[in-house]
């Protein structure tokens, strides 16, 4: 049986990869296109006709069919955007991202669903650190004010053992809390949003830690002067050359220039506020990029485009080399792949199924 099946993508492989995707879709393709442009999938069409040539026999009626589905495509990308946006201004944060989850479904392609996404996804992320901030807030002024309560109740009743329990537990809190804002501090740093930094040591100094803590919050101050100082340094002439090249090249969609511009910057200009947005902006737009060409390779898979979907796959391995999953994907295709060439070259060893 698994020579068999073997044997049956061997067949596959040794056609035509555009021929045998095509093949496999049925005979009327005008049908099968009108199907997806009344589901939306105009992704899915547009690569499907992507293999159509002139000598097909509907090929007049598939290529109105294209440009009948390029016309609607800005308009699906158009209703997105806005309904994102309308969703996002009531607050309705789930119900926005899913408009764009369906958007990049339909056009996995589509950089402008891509970028919009992507701005999104910051401007979440942003409002979620902003409420953890405001927990943080909400908890060090507790922290605060319960403090002058339980060192009273301890003065009072000095032999009040639970009390003083009490209070020295409120203290590991309060470390504990100053520690919290510390990595908030090393979090913002790390992401280029030295306002959030500054946020949470604004916090953390209205809190009255221990000794060893306060050495930390001292550290703390210095590292974010630091970085300031830092990242207020302007661009040399070769960092902002490659900073505008990389940004176009962005804008086209060439990821794997951005990665290598980005990449090539000396240490200084990595540093610099611009390139850090700019890195930020971009590692989220790349993260939506892989995910949809990893599902495409995915859908190629199943359908038996092997060939395919190890070359997708493989095309955006340099821009994610560390990416378990997709080496996984690359790893299992190159399998099947070396044992479809081994049948190829070694045809006496095929069992043929009865009756073919």
């Amino acid at each position: 049986m698994r020579l068999t099946k073997l044997f049956c993508l061997a067949i596959a492989l040794s056609a035509s990869s555009g021929c045998a995707y095509l093949h496999s879709l049925g005979g009327n393709l005008p049908a099968q296109i009108d199907e997806w442009i009344a589901q939306e999938e105009y992704g899915k069409a547009l690569y499907t006709l992507a293999y159509v040539d002139k000598n097909h026999a509907d090929y007049s009626q598939l290529m109105r069919q294209k440009a009948k589905i390029q016309q609607r495509v800005p308009k699906l990308e158009y209703r997105i955007i806005e309904q994102g946006k309308t969703l996002l201004q009531e607050k309705k944060w789930h119900a926005a991202q899913q408009a764009y989850e369906y958007g990049l479904e339909k056009l996995p392609d589509s950089i402008v669903l891509q970028k919009a996404h992507t701005a999104f996804i910051a401007k979440r992320t942003a409002y979620l650190k902003q409420l953890k901030l405001r927990l943080l807030e909400n908890k060090a002024d507790w922290l605060l004010n319960d403090k002058e309560i339980r060192e009273e109740i301890t003065a009072v009743t000095p032999r009040n053992y639970r009390a003083r329990w009490m209070l020295q537990d409120h203290n590991n809190d309060i470390d504990s809390t100053t520690l919290t804002l510390i990595e908030c501090m090393d979090e913002s740093i790390k992401d280029g949003e030295l306002d959030l930094g500054r946020q949470c040591l604004a916090i953390a100094r209205q809190l009255t830690p221990s000794t060893p803590i306060q050495e930390k919050l001292a550290d703390a101050e210095k590292v974010l002067g630091n970085e300031v100082t830092e990242r207020s340094r302007h661009l040399s002439a070769q960092g902002e050359k490659s900073l505008r090249l990389a940004q176009l090249a962005l804008a086209e969609g060439d990821y794997n220039r951005v990665k290598k511009l980005l990449d090539g910057l000396s240490v200084h200009d990595k540093k610099n506020a611009q390139v850090l947005a700019f890195k930020k902006t971009t590692d989220q737009t790349l993260a939506d990029y892989i995910r949809n060409r990893m599902k495409e390779g995915r859908r190629l898979y199943s359908s038996g485009e092997i060939q395919q979907a190890y070359l997708m796959w493989k095309s955006i391995q340099p821009l994610a080399p560390d990416n378990e999953k997709l080496n996984q994907l690359i790893k299992r295709s190159q399998h099947i792949l070396k044992k479809l060439r081994h049948i190829q070259n070694n045809p006496e060893n095929v069992i043929i199924p009865p009756g073919s």
